[in-house]
Parts: C-alpha cells; sequence; structure tokens
C-alpha cells in the first residue's frame, strides 16, 4: 500500500512540476499579449492540454516493432500458420505468391464470336472485362487528339446489375431489343415496391407514393422505370430501385477519364446518345470489331501509357507548397456566367455548367440535389443509408472489411485525380483528425470529408463534372493496383455560399460504384455567415462603429459580417465552418493513407476548433484503444480480453485499466495479434506508412514550420522523408474491392 501511495504522490509532484513550467512559459509568451481575456483563456488551454498529455501517456511504452527481429519472427511464424490452414483466401492480399498471380488475363466469351450461342440479356459483371476493352478500343483509335474520340456507353458495363437478369422477361435469352412487344403483364412497380400496407415495417417511416418513383411500362425490359429516388424503403427494395433506375433512366456521363500514376486519358461519351442497352458492350459490336480472344489487362495497360495523355487544363499539383491567392475564395458567379455566354466555342460542359450555374443563381431556395439510400426506421441503425448514394446502393458494407477497402480506395483515386488534375484540396473535419493520429481513416469512420476553394469548385463543375474517373490499373512499378470506378458528381446550387434550406449543405460528391460510398465535397468562400467570435478576439479586430449595432451590451452584435470576413479573410462552406485564410495557406505537401497529399497550414488550430486539442491526445474513444507501438485504434474488449483486464464498460477506461494498457508488452502484443489475426492483418498492412507518418509528425513537433518556408531545416526533412519513399508511395495498401471479392469466392484461383 504504501508503495502504491508514493507512486501516487510521485505523479502528483511531476505534475505540479509540469503545470507551474507551464504557467511560466505561458505568461512569458502572453504577456505582451493586450487582452486578460486572451491570457487566461490561453494559459487554461495549456495547462489542460499538458495535464492531460502527461495523464494520458502515463507510463506509456513506446516499441520500435517495426525492427525488432524476435518480435517478427513470431509475427511471421502466426502468419504462415493462417496461411496453412487459409482454404478461404482470406488472407491472399498478404500471400506474395497469390498476389502475383491474380487473374487479370480475360478471355472474351464466345457468344461474341459465334452467333450460333445466344447472347445473355445482361452479361457478368467483370470491370477487368469492360477496362481492358476501353483500353483496347483508345490505343487502336489511331486518334492524334483523344479529344475528338467518343465511345458509347452503358451503365450496366461499369455498375453491376446482373441481380436484374431475374425481372427480364420472357425468360428466353433470345431478345430483339429493338421489338416492343416484350409484354410484362404484371404491373412491377406494384408487386415490388408496394410496402405501405405493412404497417411493423414502415412504422416511423416516411414513405413515397410508388408513382411518384416508379412507372408501370410493360413494354420495357424490365416491365417497369424508376425515375427518381424513392424516400425510405427496405434495404432490398433500395438495391434493385437504385440499379433499376441505372440501367432505363439515369443520363450517361460526360466522359470516362483513365487515371495513371501521373496523368489521365479523357474520353468522351457519345453526346447524342441516350441510356439505352444497345450501346453496352454486349451489343455495341466493340467487342467483335477488335478481335480479340482474351484480354491481358496489365498489358493493356502499359500499351495505353504509350500513348500520350490527355492534356491536362491545370497544371499537375507538384510543389511542397501550395500557396492559394486569396481570389480563390471569392468568386462572382454574374462574371463566370457573362463570360461563359460571350465564350464562343462551347462544349458540350461548358454548356451543361452554363445551365446549371444560371438555375443556381435564378432559384433563390433549390431543391435537395443530393439523394442517400435512406432506409425504413424499422431497420436496425438505419441511418447507415445515409452514407450511401441511392443510386450506387449495394447493400450495407459498413462495419466490415469492405468498409476500409472501399474508403481507403475512395481517398486514393479522388487524391489522384486531383493532384493530376490541378484541384487544390485538402481533407478535412474527422479526415483531417484520423490523419493526424497515424495517416489512416477511424475504423469507425463511415465517410471521408475533404474541402476545396470556391474556385476549385467551379473547375470540377465545368470541366469534371457527371464523369466516370477509373482507377490506375497498375502502380508506377507496374504491378497492379485496382479497377475502382468513380462518379463525380457536383451540386446544381454552388452559387448559394450560405446554409439556406440546409438541404445542400454538400456541394460535390467521389462517389465510388461499386457501393455507393463517396467523399464528401465541400468548398470555402467568402460570405456574409456570421464568423465565430474567437477570430476577432485572436486578432484584436476593431469594429467599425458603421457597421456594428449599439455598444451599450458588452458584446457587441455585428450586422455586416461580409466586412468582417474579409476584413479578417475568413471562408466557410454552406455549413458554415469556418476557417481563417491563415489557417489554410500554404498547404503543405503531405501522405494520407500512403497517397501525395496537402495538409493545411495551421492544422492543429483547425482540429482545436472543431474538436479542442483533447482531440489529439485522448487514446480511448467510444470502445477502442489507440495502442501507440501497433499505431492502431483497436476495439477495447479485444485487448482487455488477451491482456486478462476484466471490465464490463469497455468505454469507460480507469485510470488503473488505462496504465495497464499503457504499459503493454510486446508479448502481450503478440497475443492480441495472435488471437485476433484481423488486427495483425490491419498491422501488417498499414506498418510501413503509418510508420512514415509517425516520422513525418516527429519532424513537425521538432521544428517550426509556422513561416512554412521550404529552406526550412524541418521542411527539408519532411521533403526527404517523401523523396525517399517514393517508390512505395502511391501504392494502395487495401486490395482492389472486385479482386478482393473474386479471390475470396473462387478458392481455386
Amino acid at each position: 500500500m504504501t508503495k502504491f501511495y508514493s507512486k501516487r504522490l510521485l505523479l502528483k509532484l511531476l505534475l505540479l512540476s509540469t503545470i507551474i513550467c507551464t504557467i511560466f512559459i505561458s505568461i512569458k509568451s502572453i504577456l505582451v499579449r493586450p487582452t486578460i481575456k486572451q491570457y487566461q483563456k490561453q494559459l487554461n488551454e495549456q495547462i489542460k492540454f499538458k495535464y492531460n498529455e502527461i495523464y494520458y501517456n502515463f507510463l506509456e511504452t513506446n516499441y520500435d516493432l517495426n525492427n525488432d527481429i524476435k518480435f517478427n519472427e513470431k509475427i511471421n511464424n502466426i502468419l504462415n500458420f493462417l496461411f496453412s490452414k487459409d482454404d478461404e483466401n482470406k488472407y491472399w492480399d498478404l500471400n506474395p505468391y497469390l498476389i502475383k498471380n491474380l487473374p487479370l488475363k480475360i478471355n472474351i466469351p464466345d457468344y461474341y464470336f459465334d452467333e450460333s450461342i445466344l447472347k445473355p440479356k445482361i452479361q457478368e459483371f467483370d470491370p477487368s472485362f469492360t477496362i481492358g476493352m476501353y483500353y483496347h478500343y483508345i490505343i487502336n483509335s489511331n486518334m492524334q487528339n483523344l479529344n475528338d474520340l467518343s465511345v458509347p456507353f452503358h451503365w450496366s458495363d461499369w455498375v453491376d446489375l446482373t441481380s436484374l437478369n431475374k425481372f427480364i422477361f420472357p425468360p428466353s435469352n433470345n431478345i430483339n431489343f429493338d421489338d416492343t412487344k416484350i409484354q410484362h403483364s404484371i404491373n412491377q412497380c406494384s408487386k415490388l415496391f408496394n410496402i405501405s400496407s405493412n404497417e411493423t415495417i414502415i412504422k416511423g417511416s416516411q414513405i413515397k407514393n410508388i408513382d411518384e418513383y416508379c412507372k408501370y411500362d410493360p413494354f420495357t425490359l424490365i416491365g417497369y422505370e424508376i425515375f427518381s429516388e424513392p424516400g425510405q424503403q427496405s434495404i432490398e427494395n433500395r438495391k434493385l430501385i437504385g440499379k433499376s433506375y441505372l440501367l432505363q433512366n439515369a443520363p450517361s456521363p460526360n466522359k470516362l477519364i483513365f487515371l495513371t500514376s501521373n496523368n489521365s486519358y479523357q474520353i468522351n461519351i457519345d453526346e447524342n446518345e441516350e441510356n439505352d442497352i444497345s450501346n453496352a458492350l454486349l451489343r455495341n459490336e466493340m467487342v467483335e470489331l477488335s478481335e480479340l480472344k482474351s484480354i491481358d489487362l496489365l498489358n493493356s495497360y502499359s500499351k495505353l501509357l504509350l500513348i500520350p495523355p490527355t492534356p491536362s487544363i491545370y497544371e499537375p499539383l507538384q510543389d511542397q507548397l501550395i500557396h492559394i491567392p486569396e481570389s480563390n475564395f471569392n468568386i462572382d458567379p454574374n462574371e463566370v456566367i457573362s463570360n461563359l455566354l460571350n465564350q464562343e466555342h462551347k462544349t458540350a460542359m461548358d454548356k451543361q455548367f452554363l445551365q446549371s450555374l444560371q438555375f443556381s443563381y435564378n432559384h433563390q431556395d433549390p431543391p435537395k440535389y443530393f439523394y442517400e439510400a435512406s432506409l425504413l426506421k424499422s431497420i436496425p441503425d438505419s441511418w447507415q443509408g445515409e452514407h450511401y448514394d441511392w443510386r450506387f446502393f449495394n447493400g450495407i458494407t459498413l462495419g466490415n472489411d469492405e468498409q476500409a477497402i472501399i474508403l481507403h480506395r475512395l481517398i486514393k483515386n479522388y487524391l489522384n485525380f486531383a493532384r493530376n488534375h490541378g484541384i487544390v484540396t485538402w481533407i478535412a473535419h474527422g479526415s483531417l483528425l484520423s490523419w493526424y493520429w497515424n495517416g489512416m481513416a477511424f475504423p469507425w469512420d463511415t465517410d471521408i470529408d475533404v474541402q476545396v476553394p470556391i474556385a476549385d469548385l467551379y473547375k470540377l463543375g465545368q470541366y469534371y463534372n457527371q464523369t466516370i474517373i477509373v482507377e490506375n490499373v497498375a502502380d508506377h512499378n507496374g504491378e497492379f493496383d485496382g479497377m475502382g470506378r468513380y462518379f463525380m458528381d457536383v451540386g446544381s446550387s454552388i452559387t448559394h455560399r450560405t446554409k439556406g434550406n440546409g438541404n445542400n449543405a454538400i456541394d460535390a460528391r467521389f462517389i465510388d460504384l461499386d457501393t455507393g460510398l463517396y467523399i464528401d465535397i465541400t468548398a470555402l468562400a467568402l460570405t456574409d455567415s456570421n464568423s465565430p467570435e474567437r477570430y476577432r478576439i485572436q486578432t484584436n479586430y476593431i469594429e467599425d462603429e458603421n457597421s456594428s449595432s449599439s455598444s451599450s451590451s458588452s458584446s457587441k452584435s455585428i450586422k455586416n459580417f461580409g466586412k468582417v470576413n474579409k476584413d479578417l479573410q475568413l471562408y466557410n462552406c454552406r455549413n458554415e465552418h469556418f476557417a481563417s485564410y491563415n489557417e489554410i495557406s500554404p498547404l503543405r505537401k503531405s501522405l494520407v493513407e500512403n497517397q501525395i497529399s496537402y495538409i493545411p497550414k495551421n492544422f492543429l488550430n483547425m482540429l482545436n476548433n472543431e474538436y479542442n486539442m483533447n482531440s489529439i491526445i485522448k487514446k480511448f474513444h467510444r470502445n477502442f484503444t489507440y495502442l501507440k507501438n501497433l499505431r492502431l485504434w483497436i476495439n477495447t474488449k479485444y485487448i482487455k480480453k488477451s491482456i486478462g483486464i476484466k471490465t464490463i464498460n469497455d468505454e469507460n477506461i480507469t485510470f488503473k485499466e488505462m496504465v495497464k494498457l499503457n504499459k503493454i508488452s510486446t508479448k502481450q502484443i503478440v497475443m492480441v495479434l495472435n488471437e485476433y489475426p484481423k488486427f495483425l492483418k490491419e498491422w501488417l498492412i498499414t506498418k510501413n506508412f503509418t510508420n512514415l507518418h509517425n516520422m513525418e509528425l516527429k519532424i513537425l513537433k521538432n521544428n517550426n514550420l509556422e513561416n512554412y518556408d521550404p529552406n526550412n531545416e524541418g521542411m527539408k526533412k519532411i521533403n526527404q522523408l517523401i523523396n525517399s519513399n517514393i517508390n512505395s508511395i502511391g501504392k494502395s495498401l487495401r486490395p482492389d474491392y472486385f479482386m478482393d471479392k473474386l479471390m475470396m469466392n473462387n478458392n481455386d484461383v
């Protein structure tokens, strides 16, 4: 007992000395400040931060597990055992043999060349077949300028719609799609989607009338048409409704953008073609004209790279620092509209963008643009549907391995697309906070948030709206990387920069075609919204008497918020998240999930404003614990179980439990990874990158980067760190979504 009290006394003395030291340093740094209010606030924050920093890190171990030979020998033994028992290929993406022997050569079905074999109604979905055929078409187009090339398009080649086959009537394969005599005698709208009579499942939900989104039409391929989003629905109906919309009514995209590691190939979609299944590869004769019997995806990609890429409208972003012009946060839509009207030669996308701007400008209260896959309230965790675009919803993936794969691929391809096309962007909100910890998304994240200056939102709207972006099949080492497909969708009310009716807080989305999960893109702009008082306090802003009400009260009420925001260089999104120019610019090159990205200058201040400083030191959140030695967030209950901590509630950590978790030994870490292979897998695929991120953070903490001078020693070190690891940067850390499903379902591969 005496020993225990001695430790407590030692801890108290340590905390007290730290607080006294902090007070001294704080007083010294703040005495020059003019206001007592600022002094008190900063002093309290620093004391609280230092106290919590010591509290949460008390007796924490710090192992270099990446270079611990004995530890890694034990890990390899566990891994080899897992391989020997891996009948379902759960760990195929860790197996070097399987990785090198992926099924990337596709045999073209015989029905393309043998007329005696009937073609299916909608062929088995395979993105490698689609991408490979379009690669071949581009390679053999003999076009000196790819802008002159246009291709046919149908959604069934890019999204898995094969579940609709069972609704195609009659069941015979011999269908003439020009023959309108195909009859469906049963009203499929009512048969499939009428749930209004089931009071149990619709209780508390807002149900739309069927005729608001579904039209019975016996002369169409599936006997009905989906023409609008359906409101709250069941999961199965949601999947069917979205796919049905894509099959027949969804507009075709404007163009296809095939990414490479450094640039892209942009191909126009034939603008004269409407959504018609005859435009699919199954019937557009692209395959027959190729005379190919098989496709080697990596070989086709390497041949594509021999063709000059599409010139980028804006220079790719390569600099270590990006100084954003202040004017990029203040765009006059009238001027943009006028310039477009006077533009002599307008592309189809120019015309579409002009119409969108005019629509936005002329509607004071625009309708909701983005619709999510709203689920019935009776469905457990129905809120999850709000994280999927309704058109591409393919079931709930949140909470399982698919979620991590899709979110990782989303940010990887968004950052690659944006950087190579000169779109200035940075991760924000929870995504920025998770980056701080280990460079990766939190395991409980359900979406990704990024921000852009308003000028870059206009770029997305004019040049990349309604486009499909296809992942680079191989990395810069020529190894397979992925086949992800994404839809860039920019909202129709971008001239509105205040919250308005609250229906359009999101400006654009980068949407995964396989699942409907997305990245939210919001633009920051100069507005007349009421900015937080903290910016006026921090800068000692003196209000203009003409712009404020009577000063009889202790807190003045500012009327001319626009002037204040302009004076203080404050910008906000439509959801009223504010940031100052000094917090954002210049952006600094960094790494996010092993991808080159850019981070706001004063990210710590932004995180403090949104979450407070505890967010970067508190290692326990919800039911997760951050294990510093693994640089991973892991379910607390699994750690406790492995190391023998018995508790009722995993979300409330006592000081004694926290110390035990902090003091975790390498032996105990091996026990956790051995008992729960999913954490072992996570460690193995992330350890090199998270270690890289850890080194970057150390440089940030040990060097004064406030002036962001490229010649600053810290900046040089970060640049050297990135350049010395350039061969591994850019590669996906998680497997391709389609390939992962293929490998786990086909154990003979």
